[in-house]
């Protein structure tokens, strides 16, 4: 594979066969275990080992500043810390085929795996978030108001609202109060009680619990916040999704559409990561796509018909009709620049601009991989390897 140079910076590297960019052997400053044959290739040193880590590492993610390494081996999500000492998240999980995205202290996780890490508490809340199962109500002796009353539930898992239940109704006599009963589902942690006030049709939060019990609404239901209609509507993303981003305060995850030659994107709702509505809060992206990324622009989506740029509020438009190609390799820089590989080489956006002309196999295109590396003057190297 040729490649040509791009931003001022030849791709250059020791197994380059083209002098004018192959890698000199001086250039290397260290490189630990290894020797460098007579004809520049790479070479294990005699005397050295390799000892495996991590057996079977299906999925890694290294984070934006640098600081964590988050990988699925056999099955478990583990941070990895120097010394290759681990902390488990979660597991049982099939890592075979995993896209990250990252929002602050925020991991999404889309594909064989879907769902979302906390950093802060290094906890993993899977999605789709159930809707839970209806409270038990009754009337007891209390203070309310006569009239007929509507009690729902949004339970709390690991600090993240599921969807509301169905509400569960009753009708109090003057001086009566309501009689919650709840049952948390396995995975939560608390709940969040919302009610009517009388004849009303309009829920809002009354207690915060965090447990299983029956609680007393002994006087008139408290109006509080109202009952986000997206908690009300939410429903649980389909079955194998595909890849994920943020943008803005919402995470937009994939889904190809076995009926159609289009891909549905999923968007969240507002600070509510894991609750979806899949009949009013998507759009679809012609061909497959096989990567989405984030700029100050909007959303870039490549697919295999192309790449898109989807802005926040706004017209879609196509950057490119090259297609993007499965498990499509791209990395975002510290100006926030998307670089990206396409069946005709390295790309970027914003502005788009095919960098380099190198068309590829749909085989060994699927096989690049990018990684970014900060020169010693501040330049940017991306590296592109094949595996």
């Amino acid at each position: 594979m040729q490649i040509k140079s791009f931003s001022d910076t030849e791709l250059a590297g020791i197994s380059n066969l083209a002098g004018n960019v192959k890698q000199r052997t001086n250039n290397i400053v260290a490189a630990g275990n290894v020797d460098l044959a007579d004809n520049r290739e790479v070479l294990s040193r005699p005397g050295y080992t390799q000892a495996l880590a991590l057996p079977g590492i299906t999925a890694a993610y290294f984070t934006v500043d640098r600081e964590a390494l988050f990988v699925i081996a056999a099955g478990e999500l583990l941070q990895v810390y120097p010394g290759f000492t681990t902390a488990l998240i979660a597991s049982g999980l099939d890592g075979s085929e995993v896209f990250w995205s990252e929002l602050g202290n925020r991991i999404g996780l889309s594909g064989s795996v879907c769902g979302m890490v906390r950093r802060e508490s290094n906890t993993f809340v899977p999605y789709p978030l159930q809707r839970p199962a209806s409270p038990s109500v009754k009337a007891v002796a209390g203070a309310g108001r006569a009239g007929d009353y509507a009690i729902a539930v949004v339970e709390l898992v690991s600090g993240e609202q599921t969807p509301a239940s169905i509400p569960s109704f009753v009708t109090l006599e003057d001086g009566e109060g309501i009689r919650v009963d709840i049952v948390l589902s396995a995975g939560a942690n608390g709940a969040l009680i919302y009610s009517t006030t009388a004849n009303g049709s309009v829920l809002y939060s009354n207690l915060t619990v965090d447990a299983s019990g029956s609680y007393v609404i002994s006087g008139a239901p408290f109006a509080g916040e109202v009952l986000d209609e997206s908690l009300i509507n939410a429903t649980g993303l389909p079955g194998h999704t595909g890849p994920c981003a943020f943008m803005g305060s919402r995470w937009y995850v994939a889904h190809k559409d076995a009926a159609s030659d289009a891909t549905y994107i999923y968007e969240s709702g507002l600070f509510r990561f894991g609750l979806f509505d899949l009949v009013r809060d998507y759009f679809p992206v012609p061909g497959t796509v096989n990567f989405m990324g984030e700029v100050t622009e909007g959303l870039v989506i490549g697919s295999s018909k192309g790449t898109w740029l989807y802005p926040e509020n706004g017209a879609p438009r196509q950057l490119s009709h090259t297609p993007v190609p499965k498990h499509a390799a791209y990395v975002k820089d510290d100006e926030g620049v998307l670089w990206f590989w396409t069946r005709e080489g390295l790309a970027k956006a914003m502005p788009y601009e095919e960098v380099t002309t190198d068309r590829l196999d749909p085989d060994s295109s699927s096989q690049v991989s990018l990684g970014l590396v900060e020169g010693d003057r501040g330049d940017k190297i991306i590296v592109v390897t094949k595996i």
